[in-house]
């Protein structure tokens, strides 16, 4: 990717998108873009299906931790796309002040839309993060009680022979 005033500098990628690119058989080069949408698909798909069965809330915590650093790097992945919309939208050796045409800022400016509400979405985590550490504290202390009053109720009444 080139950078141009709009585009913010590509970062290195990280070697699970490799790995992730060679679970599904694809080279970095040819639709990798459209192979990794369809393996977030795919995780997204399977994550709906565990949600009817979610873990203990400390674990939902850690959970929503990596959904969270998942959330930034879509944002960023889709921020990034918006701005290549606009660049490759000129003819080579354009001027940067030279106009996109209206279809690719009617692309960009829908980007952006996602990516800001990404960002929100990723905001919302550490409050659930926290709330579900919580409740994962007030569960742990009603079994503890609940595991005292079974100890005191089975201590026989009378004097033991």
């Amino acid at each position: 990717m080139t950078t141009t005033s709009s585009t913010p500098p590509s970062v290195a990628p990280f070697h699970f998108e490799r790995d992730a690119l060679r679970a599904v058989g694809a080279s970095s080069e040819a639709g990798s873009l459209g192979c990794l949408a369809r393996c977030l698909a795919e995780v997204a798909h399977a994550l709906r299906v565990q949600a009817d069965h979610p873990e203990a809330p400390a674990d939902l915590a850690g959970v929503f931790v990596d959904i969270e650093g998942a959330l930034g790097d879509l944002a960023a992945a889709v921020e990034q796309s918006a701005h290549a919309v606009i660049d490759n939208d000129r003819p080579p050796g354009a001027r940067v002040s030279q106009a996109p045409t209206a279809a690719a800022r009617a692309v960009s400016w829908r980007l952006h839309g996602l990516a800001h509400a990404l960002h929100a979405s990723r905001e919302i985590c550490p409050a659930i993060q926290g709330a579900s550490r919580e409740l994962a504290r007030a569960q742990q202390a009603r079994r503890g009680s609940a595991l005292a009053d079974m100890h005191l109720h089975r201590q026989p009444l009378g004097p033991s022979r």
